[in-house]
């Protein structure tokens, strides 16, 4: 995926920023099969596992993820919100994977709890179920 370090660490840097121009570009309600929840914002978080990505580039996504959710401006930005964040982590190859479904996110405790979610996540496989059937697959 990224072979320069250089270009690595700007795109890490790069990510807080473009979170948080995504927390405060939305105001929707979120539906859910049982009820309504309203949220201050939805905030779909995308992994790449095709197999153009390695182990190493996997982690930086990864961990990149939750030093966010750890990040004490986002957590503010987060507990400003006046009905909190909705946040979603998806996989995706050939065909997106399943995930692990919306989260509604309102204090440092839960965007905390969301951080260590993310990094005890295993990477799916090729052959993982896809939420349009089949097989994630390889290919980006």
């Amino acid at each position: 995926m990224f072979t320069n370090i250089k270009f690595k660490k700007i795109i890490s840097r790069s990510l807080l920023p473009l979170m948080a121009l995504g927390l405060c570009s939305t105001q929707t309600s979120k539906a859910s099969s049982t009820s309504l929840t309203r949220v201050s914002a939805e905030l779909v978080l995308s992994v790449d596992i095709s197999g153009s990505v390695n182990s190493t580039e996997y982690s930086l996504q990864m961990q990149g993820y939750a030093d966010a959710f750890r990040n004490d401006n986002v957590i503010s930005t987060i507990e400003s919100l006046p009905h909190g964040l909705a946040v979603n982590l998806q996989f995706w190859a050939s065909k997106p994977s399943e995930d692990i479904g919306w989260i509604v996110i309102n204090t440092r405790a839960e965007a905390e709890a969301f951080a260590a979610q993310i990094e005890i996540l295993p990477r799916p496989s090729r052959s993982s179920t896809s939420i349009w059937g089949g097989n994630v697959g390889y290919y980006t």
